[in-house]
C-alpha cells in the first residue's frame, strides 16, 4: 500500500503558519506542488509595477537571494529609512533587471522604478560604516541576505542591506524566524529621461510622512557605534 509522503522535518517556531508565496502570485493549496516559475517572475515581458514578498520557512533563503537580484544596484538616502509599529520601510529607487536591457539609440538602457522595501515585525536595526559622512549622501546596495541570527535563533531573524565595497551595512532585526518581507513598486517602470507627474517634488521629500513627535530622528553611526533603534 502507497503512503503519502510527510514532512520529517519539524517546523520551526516563529515562522508564520500562512501558505508561503513569492511575486505577483497566489499559489493556495498547490504551493508546495507548483513552486512558482522565477525564470518568469525574472524575464518579465510586459512593463508592470513589480509585487515580491519572500515565502516562509524553508524558502526563505532561497526568496531572500532571489530578492537581491531585483535590488542590486537600487539607491535610496539613509532618511528614508522608516522604523515605526514594529514595521520598517526603505524608499528607494532601483534598476529594473527583470525587465532586460531595452535598445535605444546608441545605447542600451534599464527601466527606473520608485520601490518600497517593507520588512516587519522589527525590534531595531542599525548601521556599521567606516565613514559616517557617507550617509549624508546616496547608498547604492551591492546584496541582501540573511546573518548569522537566522540559522541561529530560532524565534528571531536579522536581515542585511549591504555595499562591502563603499564600507557600509545595515542590520534589520526581526522579531520572527521567518518575518515578512515584501518589495513594492510605486509606479510603472520607465526609461530615462522622462518627466514624472510629481516632478516637482524632489526624490527625498517623497519618502513618507515627517516622523511623529517622539520619534528618534535618523544619525550617523561610526564602525563602532551600533547602537540599535
Amino acid at each position: 500500500m502507497l503512503l503519502p509522503l510527510q514532512r520529517t522535518r519539524p517546523s520551526r517556531r516563529g515562522c508564520n503558519p500562512r501558505v508561503p508565496w513569492a511575486g505577483s502570485l497566489s499559489l493556495g493549496r498547490w504551493a508546495f506542488k507548483m513552486p512558482p516559475d522565477f525564470s518568469a517572475l525574472f524575464r518579465r515581458d510586459t512593463v508592470a509595477p513589480l509585487h515580491f514578498r519572500v515565502r516562509d520557512g524553508a524558502f526563505t533563503v532561497h526568496d531572500v537571494q532571489f530578492l537581491s537580484s531585483y535590488l542590486h544596484d537600487a539607491r535610496f538616502m539613509a532618511d528614508a529609512v522608516m522604523h515605526r509599529r514594529r514595521k520598517l520601510t526603505i524608499m528607494l529607487e532601483r534598476d529594473c533587471w527583470e525587465l532586460g536591457y531595452t535598445e535605444r539609440t546608441g545605447s542600451l538602457e534599464l527601466h527606473v522604478a520608485r520601490s518600497r522595501l517593507t520588512i516587519a515585525p522589527v525590534s531595531g536595526y542599525r548601521w556599521q560604516i567606516r565613514d559616517v559622512e557617507r550617509l549624508q549622501r546616496e547608498l547604492w546596495i551591492q546584496s541582501i541576505y540573511l546573518d548569522a541570527v537566522h540559522w541561529e535563533t530560532a524565534d528571531a531573524s536579522e536581515l542585511v542591506v549591504s555595499a562591502p565595497h563603499a564600507g557600509w551595512k545595515l542590520s534589520v532585526a526581526i522579531a520572527d524566524h521567518c518575518g515578512d518581507i515584501r518589495l513594492d513598486d510605486q509606479e510603472t517602470p520607465y526609461l530615462l529621461p522622462r518627466e514624472r507627474p510629481n516632478q516637482a517634488m524632489p526624490f527625498r521629500q517623497a519618502q513618507g510622512p515627517e516622523p511623529t513627535e517622539g520619534q528618534p530622528t535618523p544619525k550617523a553611526f561610526g564602525v563602532a557605534d551600533l547602537a540599535s533603534r
